[in-house]
Parts: structure tokens; sequence; C-alpha cells
């Protein structure tokens, strides 16, 4: 079975998963040395952070907000924010709509938004899932997205 799970990658690609360890072992090595070597010349000294924890701002005091600060600093949007984004600005649409006097049926308006949410409940931290909009209380649950 494993012939004919490895019949489409050339041969010059595979390696075994000995190899495979070997190598990973010999590049962790040298990666350590290197480092070692680098502090033990004093590339270190010169760096006034040395020794000292990351600076994260732990405002809302949680692993995830201690995450998303690094991401932030990073300038890294997480696939989860940029849905968040998404469903804020398909429920602003909505609301927009309803506002400027056009018809909506918010019934059918909301589907594609709770899609989004589902999705977007799977793939955030557990702590900024959100429940899904309810066609009477659109208004309310939008605040929640701002």
């Amino acid at each position: 079975m494993s012939k004919e799970k490895n019949q489409f990658v050339p041969s010059e690609v595979r390696e075994s998963s000995e190899e495979s360890r070997y190598s990973e072992i010999q590049v962790s090595s040298w990666i350590d040395e290197a480092f070692h070597d680098f502090e033990k010349n004093g590339g270190l000294e010169g760096n006034k952070h040395k020794g000292k924890p990351l600076a994260v701002d732990d405002a809302h005091h949680s692993e995830n907000y201690a995450l998303h600060s690094i991401l932030k600093n990073a300038n890294v949007l997480p696939p989860w924010l940029e849905l968040q984004h998404k469903i804020r600005d398909e429920i602003k649409a909505v609301l927009d709509a309803l506002d400027s006097g056009k018809q909506v049926d918010l019934e059918v308006a909301v589907i594609p938004i709770n899609e989004k949410i589902k999705k977007y409940n799977m793939s955030c931290p557990f702590p900024m899932q959100k429940t899904r909009i309810f066609p009477e209380k659109i208004r309310k649950q939008y605040e929640k997205w701002e």
C-alpha cells in the first residue's frame, strides 16, 4: 500500500521517515549550536531586551488577548478576525438598507450572515464566539459586532 501511496511522488523527493528524522535532528542541532556560538561571542550583549519577557498588552488578562496582541504588533490579521469584519459589514449593510427605506426581508437577509457566524465560531477562540443573528434583534446584536 505504501508503494501505491508514493507512486506519484518522484523517487528523488521520497525519503524514509528515519532519514527525515535524522535530517531534522541535524538542522535542530546546527541551529542550537549557531545560537550558542552567537551568544558566547557576545552577540546578545547589546540587546536591551535580553532576558526580559516579551512585552504583551494584557489589558484583558487572557491568553487569547495576548496572542491577538502579538499578532497585531506583527501586523498579522487572523482569518477569523477578517471574517468578523465581513460579518459586521454585512449586518451594517442590512441596517443601512432598512434605514434608507428599502424593503428588506430580514428572515432571508440573516441566512448568509448566520452561515458566516457559524464559520466564524468554528475558527475563533472560544471566548470570542457570538450568537447567530435574529431578525427581531438585529439592531441590538449589531452593537456586539462593532
